[in-house]
């Protein structure tokens, strides 16, 4: 990354307006596998064959989060994989600490619930409940911190069972 500055009007101070980075196309495809946004790509991308983006550091922070929301679905080979390590259930808390791992489960545990949340768009009063994410946020942060207990780690690791429990939390 490269810092850019630029002088105020006062031409006095300077200040950091964001950083600098080119990507091979390699990196464009894999940080935009659904292509450019704008005319990014049609106007500049095509015309130069370079690929580079200028923004703030809490906009870099911002994609790099943005784009764990591509991550692939974790599989149940995935789960016992991530749980295998727990020996005693404090283990468990410890483990969903790990931000990274943490958006994954919850990521996942999202798009579970998500058909029954657009089952309910047509009811009046579920769709005034969910017309703000929080609810959603909160239901999907509970059912990933109860994976710390081997009963309900057990049956939101399997996708059946999973969606068994998301309609009881429903029904």
């Amino acid at each position: 990354y490269e810092d850019i500055y630029i002088h105020t009007p006062t031409g006095i101070e300077m200040y950091d307006i964001g950083k600098f980075k080119m990507y091979s196309d390699e990196e464009k495809d894999t940080i935009f596998p659904m292509g450019t946004f704008g005319y990014y790509e049609d106007f500049f991308y095509k015309k130069t064959k370079k690929f580079g983006l200028m923004c703030t550091e809490e906009g870099f922070a911002i994609t790099n989060e943005m784009r764990k929301l591509n991550y692939q679905r974790l599989t149940k080979q995935d789960y016992d994989e991530i749980f295998s390590h727990i020996e005693e259930p404090g283990d468990a808390k410890l483990l969903l600490n790990d931000e990274e791992l943490y958006v994954r489960i919850l990521h996942d545990l999202k798009i579970s619930m998500q058909p029954k949340v657009f089952e309910m768009r047509s009811d009046e009063i579920m769709s005034k409940v969910f017309a703000e994410a929080f609810l959603f946020d909160a239901l999907c942060n509970m059912l990933a911190k109860q994976m710390r207990g081997e009963t309900m780690r057990f049956n939101l690791i399997d996708l059946g069972r999973r969606e068994r429990v998301i309609n009881q939390l429903f029904d």
